[in-house]
């Protein structure tokens, strides 16, 4: 399997990809490999995501480009997780599950094993923000998902060996710390645990900021303790995906509409001048033109800061590949009607935000705010920046066409 001496990995897909590529590194290093620069390494590892169509495709284009490149590529990953080693092999490509290339002893039908640790991660390449996988797999079983059956049951990481990856990584430099699982408000079910009881354990120094929380898990007990625990950023991740009960229950997400709902009034109760990003699904089977307008309706009148709209995608494997797909012109039309709405809701946001002083952090050519996820969200830009990495209030300024924000760096 590791019949080479240096390799380079590429990664595709969400956070939770980045960290399975920081163990990756560490296991490949262990054997005494050597991560090397594209042009030099013997092999290309690709660490895939196989969630939708769309990101197989990116896949077959990333493949494609190292070909052309004429280097030896390994994918690894959530596709392969997905379509199995063979898919792969039978094209006279390499293909791994993470479980082999870590290590670990996969049996037949398990999926991926592997969990993130402090000890089992190479965290080379300091940044100012540092994703923390705090748990893997997912118990829920939404319609449309093919996550469980790729990442396999929900595992949570002790609470101890997530405090001490923060204050390593905090010890080295990193500022912000972006709490990530399959589905946040899960967290320690499996273990005895609690999210309310992590967060009170969270060393104070960093900042924090939690994405992927489910609305069904959003009770006001989970709410008050964000808002009583020290450092947490003024932003919450909170997949809705639609309004319409009908459609909900489609998807099989649990607690419907209601859960939607009483998410978004609680956080609002409650967690006073926070920023909620919402994702927001178009096109589900059997979607009807008033399902569709509930949905409008609710980013209208709820304003949503932060909005992600995505087409369904018909996915093989998931229980709603059993409905009839909509017309793809119809899905089409509604995608671009959600994106001028949710664009509208933003920019209004984004104009309140002029004469705004709000937190800033700053890596390298990235720049994000209190209120955006690196990479994720808008960017501020800063004219007259150092070009130093760094953490300080910023004024705002202007908002430019992109929704991105002009902002002016205040003395400390």
């Amino acid at each position: 399997m590791t019949d080479f001496k240096s390799f380079y990995v590429e990664t595709l897909g969400c956070p939770k990809n980045e960290v399975d590529t920081r163990v990756i590194y560490k296991a490949l290093i262990d054997k005494g490999l050597r991560p090397s620069p594209s042009k030099q390494a013997e092999i290309i590892i690709i660490n895939s995501c196989g969630f939708l169509q769309e990101a197989l495709k990116e896949l077959e284009e990333r493949i494609a480009f190292w070909q052309r490149r004429k280097k030896e590529i390994l994918v690894t990953g959530c596709a392969v997780e997905r379509l199995g080693k063979n898919s792969f092999k039978n094209r006279n490509l390499r293909a791994a599950y993470i479980d082999e290339l870590t290590g670990i002893q996969k049996t037949k039908h398990a999926k991926q094993l592997t969990l993130p640790t402090k000890d089992n991660q190479c965290f080379c390449g300091q940044s100012l923000f540092h994703y923390v996988k705090v748990q893997e797999g997912c118990s829920r079983r939404c319609s449309y998902c093919v996550i469980s059956k790729i990442r396999g049951p929900l595992r949570s990481r002790p609470p101890v060996d997530i405090l001490d990856e923060i204050k390593m990584q905090y010890d080295a430099g990193a500022k912000e710390f972006i709490l990530i699982a399959e589905d946040l408000t899960l967290y320690g079910v499996d273990i005895g645990e609690t999210l309310e009881k992590l967060l009170l354990k969270l060393p104070e120094g960093p900042w924090y900021r939690l994405m992927y929380l489910h609305p069904h898990g959003l009770n006001e007990k989970v709410i008050c303790t964000i808002r009583d625990t020290n450092g947490i950023l003024p932003y919450l991740h909170v997949p809705v995906q639609h309004v319409s009960e009908r459609v909900l229950k489609s998807m099989k997400r649990a607690g419907g509409r209601k859960a939607v709902l009483r998410s978004i009034e609680l956080i609002r109760k409650y967690l006073k001048g926070f920023f909620v990003r919402v994702d927001i699904m178009v096109g589900f089977p059997e979607e009807s033109d008033n399902d569709f307008k509930l949905l409008l309706d609710f980013v209208e009148k709820e304003q949503p800061e932060r909005i992600s709209v995505f087409k369904y995608s018909h996915e093989p494997g998931t229980s709603s590949f059993e409905f009839e797909d909509l017309d793809p012109e119809l899905k089409e039309d509604r995608f671009q009607m959600a994106f001028e709405v949710a664009r509208e809701v933003m920019y209004r946001v984004q104009k309140r935000l002029i004469g705004e002083d709000i937190l800033v952090f700053k890596n390298g050519n990235e720049t994000w705010s209190q209120f955006d996820a690196p990479f994720v969200d808008f960017r501020v830009l800063l004219p007259r920046s150092t070009g130093e990495n760094f953490v300080g209030k910023v004024r705002i300024t202007d908002v430019r066409e992109d929704l991105d924000v002009v902002g002016m760096l205040l003395k400390p």
